[in-house]
């Protein structure tokens, strides 16, 4: 298998699929509509490739994500001010207004205790103005961007919130994030600071861009999915490759990932070997920690784990056998683990079995499958 950035056979021979369309950052800094059944290959703002997009389902539930004037409160909102960053002249230039008030766009009521990922696109337009995330009862040290400086000046109050994040995307453009576990049932908004961080001012005539406000549950944001008067949901990404399209070894093999992950700690596969859960072999991370393990007829024969992410890992699979390695470092070797005892169909890439859940919720760079089981210091060579 090669990288999803290059054109092969391996590549060609992926079966993708995902019911609704989903966005993604391309090569040249602009937002993407990847189609039904479409992978996302996306880059970082330098034009680096990250890799193949792998997501769970998620819903934005604000439902005017690119038409804030709908859902502003002393805002003077233009819509279609400038150019967003999907290329077209669709985001809102946001200017509180001359009453002394809070200022700030929102939409659906809260549900307390629960856990809400928050983001939203944001660009300098002018003026001192910080954007803060509020509402929802967690408003009192709330995360805060200075989007002149592009940087995180306030991550919030850590009982509150978390995951806080200003990420460049081009073009002067901004992804604001964070999550927050509501405390009131009040809507979480975006929000204009005024000096000194005061919530009720009066404005001066400036203000910033902001588009693709993103309110979804769960414990960190995902990527953008558009609204225009309702929510909306993105339906979970699946990726396999039948063993048949490649040289399989149902004896012995060894599998090396690059990838990354930006959330969760419920399980995150890297890639599953096996239609079920009785006969497996699974690469994924739990808690952040990265695990393999191989089951067969329903009895554990392996079960390795590194602590914390790791950007390349690896493992052996052979009989008696089997070991775990990342970045460089390696687990101890099991040597009474029997091999499969089921037939092994597909490999999927960044979930479980037949979309039975554990996305990776990240990108896999690249993943390498070999027909024979490395040594020890082949694997620690491959995930340096």
């Amino acid at each position: 298998m090669t990288r999803p950035t290059t054109t092969g056979k391996a590549q060609d021979l992926i079966t993708f699929t995902r019911s609704t369309t989903g966005t993604y950052l391309g090569s040249d800094n602009l937002l993407k509509s990847a189609a039904i059944n479409e992978a996302r290959i996306e880059y970082d703002a330098s034009g680096n490739c990250l890799g193949l997009l792998v997501e769970e389902a998620r819903t934005n539930l604000f439902r005017y994500s690119q038409e804030l004037s709908n859902v502003s409160s002393e805002l003077e909102i233009t819509d279609n001010a400038t150019v967003s960053p999907d290329g077209t002249q669709n985001a809102s230039l946001c200017v509180p207004t001359s009453v002394s008030a809070n200022h700030f766009v929102d939409d659906q009521s809260a549900t307390i205790g629960t856990d809400y990922g928050i983001s939203c696109f944001a660009k300098y337009g002018s003026g001192s103005y910080l954007l803060a995330f509020r509402g929802a009862g967690i408003g009192s040290n709330s995360p805060q961007f200075d989007l002149q400086t592009g940087t995180v000046v306030n991550e919030g109050a850590s009982s509150d919130w978390s995951n806080t994040k200003m990420e460049e995307v081009g073009n002067g453009w901004y992804k604001c994030s964070s999550v927050g576990n509501a405390k009131s049932s009040t809507p979480p908004r975006i929000q204009l600071l005024g000096s000194d961080t005061a919530t009720t001012f009066i404005g001066d005539g400036t203000g910033h861009y902001i588009w693709g406000f993103q309110v979804e549950l769960g414990s960190f944001p995902t990527s953008y999915i558009p609204t225009s008067g309702s929510a909306a949901t993105r339906a979970d990404d699946l990726a396999s490759l039948a063993v048949s399209e490649f040289g399989y070894n149902q004896d012995q093999c060894s599998v090396v990932v690059e990838s990354n992950f930006f959330g969760g700690t419920n399980t995150s596969a890297l890639c599953y070997i096996g239609e079920d859960t009785s006969d497996r072999i699974v690469l994924y991370y739990s808690n952040q920690n990265l695990n393999f393990q191989v089951r067969s007829n329903g009895v554990s024969q392996a079960s390795e784990n590194l602590s914390g992410q790791r950007n390349k890992a690896a493992f052996r699979y052979k009989l008696n056998d089997m070991v775990l390695a990342g970045d460089g470092s390696i687990t101890s070797t099991d040597t009474a683990a029997n091999l499969l005892g089921g037939t092994q169909n597909n490999i999927y890439i960044g979930s479980y079995y037949h979309n039975a859940g554990a996305h990776l919720n990240g990108h896999i760079k690249s993943i390498k499958y070999y027909p024979v089981g490395l040594s020890n210091a082949q694997l620690q060579a491959l995930t340096v």
